[in-house]
């Protein structure tokens, strides 16, 4: 974080200032939904098996292990969270909207796009970790609220997986690259002018690695807890989406329909960010995160029991929906609460890294058992996985109040 004085903001000013963010948010949560739910489809619709699939998501997973602390260890280096970020969408958005371009495209037998994609992702990926560290860096400096940017922005994904749950069976998924690309334009640019006059003051310099002080963060048992648990919920989050349109057409509905799935699911989460202000006054966030991932374990096991097009959507907004609004309003303020200051962004970005560290993983087991067992087994196995992570966690938790934060999560 800066730890120079911020300038406090007018009561205009504040609007003006939430009101891009808000924007910023609306428009780059709509992007990852043409990225989150249809990159599996469009591998699909070009005859990659479920298993071939799960490898190509697997590395883009192990790519983000990497990339994901890279680029906020960079950010917090260069003490500009906007500069990473610039150069990761700049790169990540050009290269992901060419993939339909080379989607027939070989090399001495080998398709372009298995490289082409983990190469997008490497820099696309960071961009969601990076976003909210704006946010929340935002809130804390200026008392803005963190929680109705958040909900904007699932708001703005619900909208988005409706319409191209609508639009992608009569175009093809290859649109959604399209679609991605453009709507992260406007974000950029909304965020770019929300941190104008950000910059360091004249002789401030990047900090050299003996200075970022790696053992803070390692050193706090509750955050490197967090981590594991991130690790194992990663599994089920990140690897959902790709086969969720296998799930749907083993009960007889078109894989396309992800999206309104989807966007059923981010409707529901709406809400419960916002109620961020309230969970932290009544509850410690170490247990609303438990309980998600009970509620995580719940909907995989009953996908692996589902038999028709409503049971799924059902499911989805009683579990998946309420569980990820409450996971996503929590563990990043619970995250940056705990982080130190000069390393607020790269705990960020491990986090990430050990949910895609489990996405790995995720995606070769969830191939691997969709092929020999089914996609239903492989629900019910990363369900009984995630409630005994969640267990394990709560179990563990240290009886005391959760770690101050200065994090203005209401109005």
């Amino acid at each position: 974080m800066n730890t120079r004085e911020t300038p406090e903001l007018s009561g205009g000013k504040r609007v003006g200032l939430l009101a891009k963010l808000m924007g910023a948010s609306f428009s780059f949560y709509m992007s990852n939904a043409a990225v989150i739910s249809y990159l599996a489809v469009f591998l699909y619709s070009l005859g990659y098996s479920e298993a071939e699939v799960g490898v190509i998501t697997a590395v883009n997973s192990a790519l983000s292990i990497v990339s994901g602390p890279l680029w906020g260890m960079l950010a917090d280096r260069w003490r500009s969270v906007v500069r990473a970020l610039l150069l990761c969408a700049s790169v990540g958005g050009l290269a992901y909207g060419a993939v339909p371009f080379f989607a027939g495209t070989e090399v001495a037998g080998f398709p372009i796009i298995l490289i082409l994609i983990p190469f997008a992702m490497f820099f696309r990926t960071p961009t969601t970790s990076l976003v909210d560290n704006i946010f929340l860096r935002k809130s804390d400096e200026h008392k803005l609220n963190y929680g109705l940017m958040r909900a904007t922005g699932s708001l703005s994904f619900a909208i988005a997986s409706i319409l191209l749950g609508l639009l992608v069976p009569k175009t093809g998924p290859a649109v959604t690259f399209y679609i991605s690309c453009v709507l992260f334009v406007p974000a950029l640019l909304l965020i770019v002018s929300a941190c104008r006059g950000d910059k360091q003051p004249a002789g401030t310099k990047a900090m050299s690695l003996r200075d970022m002080r790696f053992g803070e963060l390692f050193g706090n048992g509750q955050l490197t807890s967090y981590l594991l648990l991130s690790a194992v919920f990663g599994s089920l989050l990140y690897c959902n989406g790709n086969f969720l349109p296998r799930l749907l057409e083993s009960i007889g509905t078109d894989g396309e329909r992800v999206g309104l799935v989807m966007g059923v699911k981010a409707f529901v989460e709406v809400p419960f960010i916002a109620i961020l202000p309230w969970l932290r006054k009544h509850f410690r966030l170490e247990w609303v995160i438990g309980l998600t991932g009970f509620m995580f374990a719940g909907q995989a096991i009953l996908y692996s029991f589902s038999m028709a097009f409503w049971q799924v959507i059902v499911i989805s907004l009683l579990l998946d929906g309420i569980g990820a609004g409450l996971f996503y309003a929590t563990s990043s303020t619970y995250v940056f609460s705990l982080a130190p200051d000069n390393l607020k962004t790269t705990a960020a970005a491990l986090v990430g890294a050990m949910s895609s560290l489990s996405g790995v993983i995720g995606n070769l087991l969830g191939g691997f058992l969709s092929d020999n067992i089914g996609v239903k087994g492989y629900y019910f196995t990363i369900g009984v996985l995630s409630a005994a992570a969640a267990a394990i966690f709560v179990i563990t938790r240290k009886r005391k109040k959760s770690a101050p934060t200065r994090i203005r999560t209401g109005g």
